[in-house]
């Protein structure tokens, strides 16, 4: 599958009053880029590895039900590296660069 298939979403806007997602910092050429370079230059086992380096899964710290068993099992934290920095990004932003995350059984 090459990036010419793939189409890259529009960013997310739901974060930008967040102080600890920097979405905004993250341009449409910096997003360019790594769209390019995930559809481009990886293969499917690269993108695998690619994708679960920069998802830091963790415990779910608040529920907010009493139910015992609830569905919701962990909490995810997504990352993206533009100019050597991991910067913390919603999930929209992070799978906007990369569509293909959520569905494929590595995110």
């Amino acid at each position: 599958m090459n990036s010419s298939t793939k189409k890259k979403e529009k960013s997310c806007q739901s974060c930008q009053k967040s102080s600890k997602l920097h979405c905004t910092e993250i341009d449409e050429g910096k997003r360019e880029e790594i769209f390019k370079y995930f559809w481009g230059k990886l293969d499917w086992k690269e993108r695998k590895i690619y994708v679960k380096s920069l998802v830091e899964v963790s415990d779910v710290k608040r529920r907010r039900t009493e139910a015992v068993q609830s569905r919701r099992s962990a909490s995810l934290c997504c990352f993206l590296c533009v100019d050597g920095r991991r910067l913390r990004v919603g999930q929209r932003m992070f799978l906007s660069s990369r569509p293909l995350a959520s569905s494929s059984g590595v995110f």
